[in-house]
């Protein structure tokens, strides 16, 4: 897989905790109706409203076990996109979740942009290495 470390003034980044009101700067490069993907913490009626006034499709994990239930509906868990999306999504996670926890990703001990880029870049390799060995062991 082939990875790069982007500034975050090209990236929507999400707080934490979902906003009671979301504003997306106008970035270049991302249009009217972009999908936005957010984890259950931000499945809440004031973020998917604000989402949908700002012209971005809400793509936030369900939070059933919530009181009163889910924001998003059925117009969007209906396609196909809306599971593609969660899918993919996990397996994104993933890999970030290993580099936290396998390297030092989760805290850079390095300064400056050109040495944290190589740690990421080096953390990447090793995760591919080590995913190379485990397909390698399945199809033995």
């Amino acid at each position: 897989m082939d990875r790069e470390l982007a500034s975050s003034t090209t990236t929507r980044i999400l707080p934490a905790w979902p906003p009671a009101v979301f504003t997306i700067p106008q970035a270049p490069g991302f249009e009217d109706w972009d999908p936005v993907g957010a984890n259950k913490n931000y499945d809440t009626a004031g973020f998917v409203a604000s989402c949908r006034a700002n012209r971005v499709k809400p793509h936030v994990a369900q939070n059933d076990g919530r009181g009163g239930g889910s924001a998003i509906d059925g117009r969007k868990t209906r396609w196909a996109g809306y599971a593609i999306n969660q899918r993919k999504r996990k397996c994104i996670e993933h890999v970030f979740g290993w580099s936290k926890t396998v390297d030092r990703i989760r805290q850079a001990m390095y300064r400056g942009r050109e040495r944290v880029e190589q740690l990421f870049l080096l953390t990447q390799a090793a995760y591919n290495l080590t995913r190379m060995r485990t397909l390698a062991g399945k199809a033995a």
